[in-house]
């Protein structure tokens, strides 16, 4: 008797694998009977109708012993009239074998819609099937949809209506989380529906499980495909930064660090300078709400954010807001201390990094206080009209809102 597992002992699969069992332990059939089958087939020869089965629920053995299309032609031809010519088919016997050669010439469209075409044919109608993925075979062959069609929306359904995981999904219709249908259907899957999970403000748990299967399964050349969707359909529907999805934004961060970095080659110039915004928003928010709980200092910044070029926050440098402008370096710093101001000849972002990395703490901002000259002696103090001294010093340095 063949062992099988219950996955996760979900009734569902407990039923697939009970089907399983009683139909696999009387057609299991070693790789040489099968190539003595094919061979019989090719040469327009017939079999009884427990041997084609046995070549169904085979077919992937074809791929590896039929190598030129002129073959791969004729042996479907005379498979599919084989089969044609039984004179009855049960159904729930022949289900499992059905899903078995759809899925896998669903990529070999002619051959795979004949074969739909035959099933349809010898389907018995209005068959009930207890297991998900054997009724939704029934369903897929009475449609009208291509394969990859009907998975997409039925996997996309589900998981909407039940908030299920992608893999679960896909374990219970029968189809491998390993296998090239499973890798096809979830990018598009996540690709067609992404813009609606994010800005039609779904559940946060659509992102997340977006995320998990993007995270698992995609490339890097797929990923950027989805964060370059998403970036620029932010720029065409001109949305703040304020209400970009932190979710997304963080995993693009994740994924491919500071727009310093290599990934970020990929990626138009209009694409990085959305990134830019929110990366920009991002650190005013967390410094102004972490190390200076000051709300009108973090609104003043923001209405700066869309000309600042790279930010970051230093905390060894006294709980630093570091703002790269086109040729300045300005630093806001946590509950005390004022504003400063600095050439980019003289100081950058990268520096400063350098500085911290080479040096103890102490001795590093030693070296930047003694040795790197300030652009405007006098320090941007939060006094009086400070907003306007501000925008004064921001002219001066060439910078209009």
């Amino acid at each position: 008797m063949k062992r099988v597992v219950f996955n996760n002992f979900k009734p569902k699969q407990i039923l697939e694998s009970l089907e399983k069992i009683k139909y696999e332990e009387s057609i299991t059939v070693s790789t040489p009977r099968l190539h003595m089958y094919i061979k019989k087939i090719m040469k327009g020869g017939t079999l009884p109708e427990r041997k084609l089965l046995k070549v169904f629920l085979g077919i992937d053995i074809v791929s590896d012993f039929i190598k030129e299309d002129i073959e791969k032609a004729k042996f479907y031809t005379n498979l599919i009239g084989i089969f044609n010519k039984l004179e009855e088919v049960n159904s729930i016997k022949w289900i499992y074998a059905m899903k078995n050669t759809l899925f896998f010439t669903y990529k070999e469209l002619y051959y795979h819609n004949e074969l739909k075409k035959a099933y349809l044919n010898k389907m018995e109608k209005n068959i009930g099937f207890d297991s998900l993925s054997n009724q939704n075979i029934y369903q897929y062959i009475h449609s009208n949809f291509n394969m990859e069609e009907y998975y997409i929306n039925r996997i996309y359904t589900i998981f909407i209506e039940t908030n299920q995981g992608f893999d679960s999904i896909y374990e219970e219709l029968g189809i491998e989380t390993t296998s090239s249908f499973y890798y096809s259907t979830i990018i598009k899957i996540i690709e067609y529906n992404l813009l609606d999970v994010v800005f039609e403000k779904k559940k946060i748990s659509y992102s997340q499980e977006f995320i998990k299967v993007m995270n698992s399964s995609f490339s890097i050349k797929d990923k950027n495909i989805i964060f370059k969707k998403l970036l620029n359909n932010y720029h065409n529907k001109k949305v703040s930064p304020r209400n970009y999805s932190s979710i997304w934004f963080n995993y693009m961060l994740a994924e491919n660090g500071r727009l310093t970095s290599d990934r970020w080659n990929r990626y138009s110039e209009l694409e990085k300078s959305i990134f830019k915004k929110w990366q920009n928003y991002k650190n005013i928010k967390d410094f102004f709400e972490k190390y200076a709980i000051h709300p009108d200092r973090k609104d003043y910044w923001y209405k700066w954010m869309n000309i600042i070029e790279e930010s970051v926050i230093i905390e060894e440098f006294h709980q630093a807001l570091v703002m790269e402008f086109a040729d300045h370096l300005i630093v806001e710093f946590g509950e005390v201390g004022a504003v400063r101001a600095y050439s980019k000849e003289i100081l950058s972002i990268r520096k400063i990094n350098l500085l911290f990395n080479n040096y103890t703490k102490t001795r590093a901002r030693e070296i930047i206080r003694d040795e790197y000259e300030e652009d405007i002696n006098s320090r941007w103090k939060h006094l009086g009209e400070w907003k306007w001294t501000f925008d004064y010093n921001m002219s001066k340095l060439g910078y209009r809102k």
